[in-house]
């Protein structure tokens, strides 16, 4: 027997392992080459593992199926900014990590991209470490899942850290105007209200609340680990029957979305921003869950607008020097969305050019007046772009858990890619013509000034 070999079985000899109980689901090759193979634990836990040996490192991803949308709905909670404070909390000690030491082990292990992110559907957790360092990521991973150490300290700590991140996002323009279209856009819907909460909510939590969502929503049955680079799958599956195999499913909260309201004519509002030096536009029209199958033609008008030096509002308004940054496209997510235009204009220059351009170009797109060589380099700039996170296995990763946790489906974002190539110029009148209505659109203009929103 080989060394390896032997270092296998010791390991699947060892006191509490499970082994046996995770059962292979499939696995599917991706577009790079690479493969995923899906694994479920018996206590519900989703591994996507992916081997990769083109450099030894690896990237440890876990995703959590809970978000801002998700404590918004939760009967006992009905507020949001917990899922966005347990970003910050779960860098702090546990029963058996004293605070302090998980950042610690890490660096001293080489890990880098070490971070968290939350969302209106998920919070994760990630970072990428030399192969020697695999079962170092497991046990911490793990450690923090199940044991964080929740007290009126450590709250309290990390209280004043969030409301102060608070208050950095109410200095951003952009981030402003961002939040208030969602806002103007819907009425009952979960993503009407911002990820990080605000300060009233903030402070109207308990140390009961954050125990009761933490004990709640970061279950394995509500977890995916997501693992890419040099490991070999006997052993990742071996750490995570020790590491994860013990953890109990937990009963998660049934949640059901709320009747919103229709929309009946376009919502307007008019912000102030004493930091601004310039208008600032955002608009959202109102567009499906993320797994509809009309995604793939909205990807690629948010292509033909504004993606590439060839993008008709790269055009008109960067190249001008009109505007200095311009974005279109959709956000694909778990529930009914919003398909996002913004534009920063430049100092003193008026942002009717910019709305009179938008407004031209998605006639153009209604009426099916595009060339078809504009819809051709849309389409190949959102599949460069698509391929060249290809080659970035944190990309992958990212792809990967994106789409399981707005559609359940891990795999969504290469169907996409597969089906933007399908896309027609009369998939793309219909589409517009269906969602590009005043009915479906929120429009904040956010300008210079001192006073507060009108």
């Amino acid at each position: 027997m080989t060394r390896a070999t032997l270092a296998l079985l010791a390991l699947l000899a060892l006191p509490g392992l499970a082994w046996g109980k995770t059962e292979k689901v499939k696995e599917t090759k991706l577009p790079n080459g690479l493969v995923v193979h899906e694994y479920k634990m018996k206590n519900g836990m989703q591994l996507l593992l992916v081997p990769d040996k083109s450099a030894p490192v690896f990237n440890y991803q876990v995703w959590f199926k809970v978000g801002s949308a998700n404590e918004k709905l939760d009967p006992r909670l009905q507020k949001t900014g917990l899922a966005h404070f347990f970003e910050h909390m779960m860098f702090r000690g546990t029963k058996n990590v004293p605070e302090g030491q998980f950042d610690i082990q890490l660096s001293q292990a080489g890990a880098v991209g070490e971070n968290a992110t939350t969302w209106l559907d998920r919070t994760n957790y990630f970072e990428s470490l030399p192969k020697e360092k695999l079962e170092l990521a497991f046990r911490l991973e793990s450690d923090r899942m199940a044991n964080l150490k929740i007290d009126e300290k450590s709250y309290k700590t990390e209280l004043g850290a969030v409301i102060g991140e608070l208050k950095m996002g109410k200095d951003k323009p952009s981030r402003v105007a961002s939040e208030a279209v969602w806002d103007l856009a819907f009425e009952k819907h979960p993503y009407k209200w911002t990820v990080i909460g605000t300060e009233e909510e903030l402070h109207s939590f308990t140390v009961d609340d954050a125990n009761y969502f933490y004990q709640t929503y970061y279950a394995p049955n509500n977890a995916t680990l997501i693992l890419i680079g040099d490991f070999a799958i006997p052993n990742a599956i071996a750490l995570a029957e020790k590491y994860y195999g013990n953890y109990k499913p937990k009963d998660i909260p049934k949640q059901e979305l709320p009747a919103e309201p229709e929309q009946a004519k376009k919502r307007k509002r008019e912000i102030t921003h004493p930091l601004a030096n310039a208008n600032f536009l955002a608009m959202g029209y109102k567009i499906p869950q993320g797994n509809h199958p009309d995604m793939a033609a909205l990807e690629v008008i948010g292509a033909i607008l504004t993606t590439g030096d060839g993008s008709i509002l790269e055009q008109q308004l960067i190249q001008t020097g009109i505007a200095s940054h311009v974005s279109a496209g959709p956000y694909r997510t778990r529930y009914p969305s919003l398909f996002f235009f913004t534009v920063q204009m430049a100092p003193e220059k008026s942002d009717s050019k910019a709305i009179n351009a938008f407004d031209d170009a998605m006639s153009r797109i209604r009426k099916g007046q595009l060339k078809e060589e504009e819809i051709e380099r849309a389409k190949n700039q959102y599949l460069l772009m698509a391929y060249n996170d290809l080659l970035d296995s944190s990309a992958i990763g990212r792809n990967l858990g994106e789409a399981l946790v707005s559609t359940d489906n891990y795999l969504n974002e290469f169907e996409v890619l597969d089906a933007v190539k399908k896309v027609t110029a009369e998939d793309l009148k219909r589409v517009a013509a269906t969602y590009f209505t005043d009915e479906k659109l929120s429009f904040v203009r956010l300008v210079p000034g001192k006073g507060a929103s009108k």
